[in-house]
């Protein structure tokens, strides 16, 4: 199963760019907090890389659609482009395509009401940072942060890679500026752990100057928050609906040709169905 999922990453060209990600960071390093330096050059270790390719990198860019409810499919054969807006005056849409990744120090909030695509938009976002970034991402989906709060559950993704993080190695890292937090599902923990988790992301910001990029539905604490940078999904229009269609069926077959067209007939006539 491991051979299986590294060749779908090479093949889509992942494996090499985290690999060369990794000899960025390390190069782009300087003398100070060299106990998280070495973290980083553990993570280019043969096994280490493995498994934050297979462990790590692999659960945020394979999933499962109603389409494909049974088995994998890579974000990359079935991504079509959604667009994000600032919320902030006079602000103009960006597609979020290839190429287009979001690196800096701030907290960023990309709003979104259920199935919009927020959440496909934060794992686009996690590849182009791969391949075109210079921080190391890490995505935590919040719901199965439990009590144990981000850093911890940083940690813990560390450990399952095979490292052995100290508490100072760990700090050094978040001080660092070489990597980044993706959080989804803001708006998925309950209120008491929204709080928490919110005091947490604050914090982390604050203190090392950490980028983190979280998601919710419109309407949580997160959104009100000063200093956080706000956008939101823009709704599809009806050639981005249709063009989504054509793509998981080009990728998965699951609609008969001689419905295809229907469906289509369907949607172009029915501008209610439009308005996701």
């Amino acid at each position: 199963m491991m051979d299986f999922i590294y060749q779908e990453l090479a093949k889509a060209g992942i494996a090499l760019s985290v690999k060369e990600l990794f000899t960025r960071v390390v190069s782009a390093w300087d003398k100070k907090n060299l106990s998280g330096k070495q973290l980083v050059r553990e993570l280019t270790g043969s096994d280490v890389y493995l498994n934050y390719l297979e462990k790590h990198v692999a659960r945020v860019v394979r999933l499962r659609t109603i389409h494909s409810a049974d088995y994998d499919i890579l974000l990359t054969n079935l991504y079509h482009p959604l667009g994000i807006t600032s919320l902030s005056p006079g602000a103009t849409e960006h597609k979020v395509n290839d190429g287009f990744y979001i690196e800096n120090q701030h907290i960023t909030n990309i709003i979104g009401i259920a199935g919009q695509g927020k959440s496909t938009i934060l794992r686009k976002l996690f590849i182009e940072q791969i391949k075109n970034g210079t921080k190391i991402p890490f995505f935590i989906e919040l719901r199965r942060t439990g009590n144990d709060g981000i850093i911890k559950s940083l940690e813990n993704t560390l450990i399952n890679l095979g490292l052995h993080p100290t508490s100072q190695a760990i700090d050094e890292l978040l001080f660092s500026n070489k990597i980044s937090l993706m959080l989804d599902g803001f708006d998925e923990v309950n209120s008491k752990q929204k709080d928490i988790l919110l005091s947490e992301i604050l914090m982390l910001n604050v203190k090392y100057a950490l980028q983190v990029i979280v998601t919710s539905r419109p309407g949580t604490t997160v959104c009100n928050e000063p200093s956080i940078v706000n956008y939101k999904v823009e709704k599809l229009k009806e050639k981005d609906i249709l063009a989504i269609i054509e793509k998981l069926n080009t990728n998965n077959g699951v609609i008969d040709k001689e419905q295809l067209p229907k469906i289509k007939d369907t949607i172009k006539n029915n501008k209610n169905l439009v308005s996701v």
